[in-house]
């Protein structure tokens, strides 16, 4: 099989494989599409702390299972999944406590096991969730970055009638606006690039800025960072009401380091927070995927096959695209 074989930071190649077989609880699949996203950026670069070198990345993906382990039992042979990447230890006190995401021991698919940057990929069956057969594949695929967006909503607990500020219009930023949408009207996300605030606009969303439209002294009771720019959170704590709370989704670098007044979040009892990968939030996310009536679809804008990778990191670096997908099957045309 082909597959993106990354041997250390900055080094890679798309290669031939050995074909995985499925062990006593898993299942092979043929690897429909991989998404793209900031982290797989850390991943090539050697800044993803989680990765064990050589790997073969793709952490948002779906297939169709080929093959199934002498112990698996859930899924068939023609099955649509998509794949939680995360796997942590299950016996620590995170795991244990329902924090599975602060696992010190975390990793998953495209960090220290065979991701979906491939023709076929081995997977535990209970990291599969299988996908409706009325499911476009371009709403299937972003299963990954919403169940990311579902965690960080628990962190919000209370959300109902309060303004609300995303700050970045990618794909994080645009499903958490979605998302919040159902339980406020009061959502404005601030973009600077146009060709994302109009597409972000389709979503229903009302509220879509330039940065350079924002008025200095307006408050918001929630503010949320998808942008992953140090120097962009540090200059947006300021638009946090008395009392709000600031939530960061964008993954920074990680030597990035930001200044924050303490005295500022003591005199106005401003809460700073993170939010970290998937904690149990996957299945959830496909069921919400499922009553979208695929209207969540455009934001996949751009489509490239395996071997043409290199294009599909260039188009990362233009700012009108959006969710980025790479396909690795000759038979599924998306």
């Amino acid at each position: 099989m082909r597959a993106l074989l990354v041997q250390s930071a900055n080094d890679w190649v798309i290669a031939d494989a050995p074909k995985p077989v499925a062990h006593e609880d898993e299942v092979v699949i043929s690897v429909v599409a991989s998404g793209i996203c900031g982290t797989d950026l850390h991943t090539l670069s050697g800044s993803n702390t989680a990765v064990i070198f050589p790997i073969i990345p793709g952490h948002e993906f779906g297939g169709i299972v080929v093959s199934i382990g002498s112990g698996a039992t859930t899924f068939a042979v023609g099955d649509r999944v998509v794949v939680n990447p995360s796997r942590t230890c299950e016996n620590c006190k995170f795991c244990i406590s329902e924090k599975s995401n602060l696992c010190r021991t975390k990793g998953g698919y495209g960090t220290k096991y065979p991701g979906g940057f491939s023709n076929f990929v081995a997977i535990q069956e209970k990291s599969c969730v299988l996908v409706p057969s009325s499911m476009s594949w371009k709403t299937a695929l972003l299963a990954e970055p919403l169940a990311c967006v579902l965690t960080g909503m628990v962190k919000l607990t209370d959300v109902k009638g309060k303004r609300v500020l995303v700050i970045g219009g990618g794909p994080i930023g645009s499903l958490f606006a979605y998302v919040l949408m159902k339980f406020t009207s009061d959502v404005t996300v601030i973009e600077p690039v146009k060709e994302r605030r109009n597409l972000i606009s389709r979503l229903g969303i009302r509220s879509v800025l330039d940065p350079k439209d924002l008025l200095a002294n307006d408050k918001w009771d929630i503010v949320i960072d998808a942008t992953g720019s140090a120097a962009v959170m540090q200059d947006s704590v300021k638009f946090v009401e008395n009392g709000g709370i600031f939530l960061i989704m964008g993954v920074a670098q990680p030597d990035d380091q930001i200044l924050i007044s303490p005295q500022m979040l003591n005199r106005w009892e401003i809460s700073i927070m993170g939010s970290f990968s998937i904690n149990n939030t996957f299945a959830e996310a496909v069921q919400l995927l499922s009553t979208t009536d695929d209207d969540l679809e455009i934001l996949v804008t751009d489509i490239y096959k395996l071997e043409s990778f290199e294009e599909a990191l260039q188009a990362m670096k233009r700012k009108s695209a959006m969710k980025i997908l790479v396909t690795c099957s000759e038979e599924i045309i998306l």
